[in-house]
């Protein structure tokens, strides 16, 4: 079962980074959100970070840093 669909959990990253990124006095820790009761895996909720600039008041869960920056090379070695 898939609770939110993943367009509308992108529009919320979305919405947080701008906060995170507004809020430099604030500290932030992204746990597995999504990976449960949604349906999702880690990847898919990882990939909707990929195109974001984070804000480095915004820690991000190991699984999640490890999964974003592997994305982020492998695109960055297709458009190369």
């Amino acid at each position: 079962m898939r609770s939110i669909p993943l367009r509308e959990i992108r529009k919320q990253i979305e919405k947080f980074l701008i906060y995170a990124a507004e809020h430099p006095e604030l500290e932030f820790f992204v746990t597995m959100i999504g990976s449960k009761l949604a349906g999702y895996t880690g990847e898919e909720i990882a990939s909707l970070f990929i195109n974001f600039d984070i804000p480095d008041n915004v820690i991000m869960n190991d699984q999640y840093a490890r999964s974003i920056n592997e994305k982020r090379q492998h695109l960055f070695i297709e458009k190369s």
